[in-house]
């Protein structure tokens, strides 16, 4: 079965029947096996250690095995070995892994467990426990609903019920959990009342505070907050500082187990892009994204799909740009991500617009348009609606090969400034691509 598995690695996952008819036993039997073959690998890499392997999961981008060893954790937690960190201190590992995983993964009722055995190891700073609990949930949740097609309706809380949150705390001096609610504040000014500048505003609170609370993270927080700096300052359109900030930290070398490492990947090389420089944005795709997009990881390939199609068509393309939208498609479909769905609709309207074949562009602005009036909530949409507004004209301007009207040089240019952070030169290149 090893042998297997080896051969079969880069068809993952493989075919299942095809396998069990190979060495003749049933599909309970492949399953048994495996589960064998992975409690012996991670033993040899690992040891006995439970911490360990749930943290080589992590690593490994295994979150079903990582749920399942939790779980199993939970069934025998009294006769567990805490030695290696502690009881307290085990649960919260295993919390804090939980909250980060992916939407499709995310099990409310297993974070409610870990949280409960957590609390009750913490002997001391119960309080303190407890409410730094809340905001790093409040933050999580914060971030994860904004995935949803009606996140409002998921995150309860609105400016107010956060502002009087930030009002209570700060007298506390609590600064592990006013890190979070400052963290919240910065996804709630991207995701739910955009405002930029206000995002700077707490990413700085934030950094402020790094000194006091770097040992209770496992990761670099100077390089972290870092990473956070430079992609608001590319939301405040601050191209150039925004670029200079990452290729520093790049340069000292990100490790992957960096919060949202991908994601910053994604957006250095978009930055690259809008810097023209489209060799060194290949080189941060292909040394960050060819292997996840090979095992078709989930959102992580999702990301690095819609990048190399951003990237195809700066170079011209479009049936590049085009497989790599197919290939964004079929991924998000297992894992659906709406801001990856629209994502992939805008570009592949802005592919065949570019390859000039209008009579589909304007089928696909026909379908995106029923597609975000069927959406529960379109005001978080309104920029995408816009876009296919416009489209929809610049398709009718270039069919006839009109000159573009000086009125419409103000779309673009707001076009630009409300996508640049998500599509870099993408708004640019429709632009280019007509009369004057």
């Amino acid at each position: 079965m090893l042998d297997l598995m080896l051969r079969y690695r880069e068809l993952m996952p493989p075919d299942v029947d095809h396998v069990c008819a190979k060495i003749e036993v049933t599909q309970s039997h492949f399953y048994k096996i495996n589960s064998i073959l992975i409690d012996k690998v991670a033993e040899v890499l690992e040891g006995k250690s439970l911490l360990n392997r749930i943290r080589l999961f992590n690593r490994k981008f295994l979150f079903n095995l990582l749920k399942s060893e939790i779980l199993q954790a939970l069934k025998r937690q009294d006769t567990l070995d805490y030695s290696d960190k502690g009881k307290a201190d085990f649960w919260l590992e295993c919390f804090r892994m939980l909250i980060d995983l992916p939407y499709k993964f995310y099990d409310d009722n297993l974070v409610n467990q870990v949280v409960q055995h957590y609390l009750d190891a913490e002997k001391e700073n119960t309080e303190e426990s407890r409410i730094y609990i809340t905001m790093h949930r409040l933050f999580c949740d914060c971030n994860r609903y904004a995935a949803s097609r009606n996140p409002e309706k998921l995150f309860r809380y609105n400016l107010s019920d956060l502002l009087r949150m930030e009002e209570d705390l700060l007298p506390k001096n609590l600064k592990l959990p006013i890190y979070y609610l400052y963290r919240t504040f910065v996804s709630y000014f991207t995701y739910y009342k955009k405002d930029v500048k206000m995002q700077l505003v707490y990413v700085q609170k934030a950094i402020a505070i790094k000194d006091n609370i770097k040992a209770f993270f496992p990761i670099d927080l100077d390089m972290f907050l870092s990473l956070l700096l430079a992609d608001i300052l590319f939301s405040n359109r601050r191209i150039s500082e925004a670029f200079e900030q990452y290729r520093v930290q790049f340069n000292l070398g990100v490790p992957k187990e960096m919060y949202g490492y991908f994601y910053h990947c994604e957006q250095y090389a978009l930055i690259c892009m809008l810097e023209q420089k489209l060799d060194m944005a290949q080189m941060v795709l292909d040394r960050n994204f060819a292997a996840v997009l090979q095992r078709k990881e989930d959102v992580y390939a999702t990301r690095g799909a819609l990048s190399y199609a951003k990237l195809s068509l700066c170079m011209g393309d479009f049936k590049g740009a085009l497989q790599h939208l197919t290939l964004a498609r079929e991924i998000n479909e297992k894992a659906y991500y709406l801001p990856f769905e629209l994502q992939i609709r805008l570009l592949e309207c802005s592919a065949f617009f570019l390859k000039e074949d209008f009579e589909f562009a304007r089928q696909l602005i026909y379908r995106n348009q029923k597609f975000l009036l069927s959406l529960a909530k379109r005001t978080s949409y309104s920029e995408y609606v816009y876009f296919f507004k416009f489209m929809n004209q610049l398709v009718a301007i270039a069919e006839s090969k009109s000159r573009l009207p000086s009125a419409f040089e103000k779309d673009f240019i707001e076009l630009h400034e409300a996508f640049v952070d998500v599509f870099g030169p993408v708004i640019g290149l429709l632009r280019k691509s007509v009369r004057s």
